[in-house]
C-alpha cells in the first residue's frame, strides 16, 4: 500500500470512494456528483488531501487542515473514507498515521475529527488512541 498526496488526476477516483462510502449508514449522505466535485477541488486547493493506493487503485483518502487554537496548532480531519472492500486491511490506519507524521513534523498538539459512534471507524479511532470528547468529536494529542 502506498500513501501519497492527492493530485487533480485523482479527483474522479476520490469522488467515487466518497460517494459510495458516505452514502452508507450511519452517514447516509447523498452527494450530487457536480457539487461533490466542486467540494473536492476546493479541498485539493486549500487543504491537505492524501490517498491510499493498492494495486494502482485509490482505495481511500483523507482530507485535513491546520488551525491555531489556544493550546497551539491543531489538525482537523475533514473527511476520511476507505472503500468497503478494503476496510479492515490497514488503509484507514495508514492514512491516519500519515496525518500523525505530518502533525509531529509541524509540531501540532492535537488532531480532531468528527465521528459517529455507530460507525466502524469509531472502533479504529479508539484502538489507535483517539479519545471521545463532547459534541461527537474525537481527538488524539500528539506528543
Amino acid at each position: 500500500m502506498k500513501i501519497r498526496k492527492a493530485t487533480k488526476k485523482d479527483l474522479k477516483q476520490i469522488l467515487n470512494v466518497y460517494q459510495k462510502e458516505y452514502s452508507r449508514k450511519p452517514y447516509s449522505e447523498r452527494w450530487d456528483s457536480k457539487l461533490l466535485a466542486r467540494k473536492l477541488k476546493m479541498h485539493l486547493r486549500w487543504n491537505q488531501v492524501y490517498v491510499a493506493i493498492i494495486e494502482k487503485k485509490i482505495v481511500g483518502f483523507i482530507i485535513f487542515n491546520y488551525y491555531e487554537w489556544h493550546d497551539g496548532w491543531r489538525i482537523y480531519i475533514e473527511d476520511i473514507a476507505v472503500s468497503k472492500e478494503f476496510q479492515g486491511k490497514g488503509a484507514g490506519k495508514a492514512l491516519l498515521k500519515k496525518v500523525e507524521e505530518e502533525a509531529k513534523r509541524k509540531r501540532v498538539v492535537v488532531i480532531v475529527l468528527d465521528v459517529k459512534t455507530k460507525s466502524k471507524a469509531y472502533k479504529l479511532y479508539k484502538k489507535i488512541g483517539y479519545k471521545k470528547v463532547p459534541y461527537d468529536k474525537m481527538e488524539k494529542k500528539i506528543k
